[in-house]
């Protein structure tokens, strides 16, 4: 259990300021709270900083994420110069880069604190924090991010794709191609779908494909997400195309989904 609470060291040569979150975010109030302790510090050092944050406590629930995004872009603005992440848990990780999606902002995670440091301090991989207003707009970026955790055999991802036609279709599944192809093995998938629109000019085609091309991929699947746009879209492919449809309203739930999954005998997984 986390114990609300944020470290703080403030490097003044460097001009970084060092944190390492334990909070878990549920709703509105979480986030506000985690954002003060943010703002009280940014006020006690009176001049913008650099952020490199450890994630590894940090967990964002699905409800709460995309007002938990849009909170840390407006605090960020005039304070923030340059921002990285780092963190090994892979759940912890998920759960920023999926309000990264939402908000609209990129999610600048690395393994390690060394990595971080670099990037706040003069690599090109890393943009400005605090993106002007107007960045969040609602069009998908048609792009899918993943994160696999080798200890447990789960690949996680982040899904930002419109679907209307079936060459979107083609190039949606191409990046999961991609990645199980990078793999060498037949993991779990847990996919975060609050940035997946699938129109119903193809749901059937998109059902149909996915069950071809990823289902014979994966020893089981579990996705997650609070847009109920996202939701409908999938759950109506996936009862077109008949298969599972296995949707969880939180990161927490379809991890617990997957980890049930590994007591039981490995049957064919057919995801979405």
């Amino acid at each position: 259990m986390s114990t609300q609470t944020v470290k703080f060291e403030y490097d003044q040569q460097r001009n970084i300021l060092f944190t390492e979150d334990d909070f878990e975010v549920n709703g509105p109030e979480d986030a506000d709270a985690l954002c003060l302790l943010y703002q009280r510090q940014f006020e006690r050092i009176g001049r913008p900083v650099h952020v490199v944050s450890k994630i590894d406590g940090l967990l964002v629930a699905a409800p709460a994420s995309e007002y938990y995004g849009n909170k840390c872009r407006e605090l960020a603005r005039g304070r923030v110069l340059q921002f990285a992440r780092y963190g090994e848990n892979s759940v912890a990780r998920m759960s920023v880069r999926t309000s990264a999606l939402k908000a609209r902002f990129e999610a600048n995670i690395f393994n390690s604190r060394e990595e971080a440091v670099a990037a706040v301090t003069g690599s090109a991989r890393t943009p400005p924090a605090a993106p002007e207003p107007g960045d969040g707009g609602a069009a998908a970026a048609q792009k899918v991010s993943f994160e696999y955790d080798p200890l447990r055999n789960i690949l996680f991802a982040v899904d930002d794709f419109e679907i209307s036609t079936e060459q979107d279709v083609e190039a949606f599944l191409e990046h999961y191609r991609r990645q199980f192809g990078a793999l060498k093995t037949k993991p779990y998938l847990i996919a975060c779908i609050d940035g997946l629109r699938v129109s119903s000019k193809v749901d059937e085609y998109y059902g149909r494909r996915v069950k071809e091309v990823v289902g014979s991929s994966l020893l089981g699947f579990a996705r997650y997400g609070s847009n109920a746009v996202s939701r409908m879209s999938v759950r109506t492919a996936a009862l077109k195309s008949g298969f599972e449809i296995n949707i969880f309203d939180s990161l927490k739930r379809a991890v617990e989904e997957i980890e049930r999954m590994k007591s039981r005998p490995p049957a064919a997984a057919d995801p979405g």
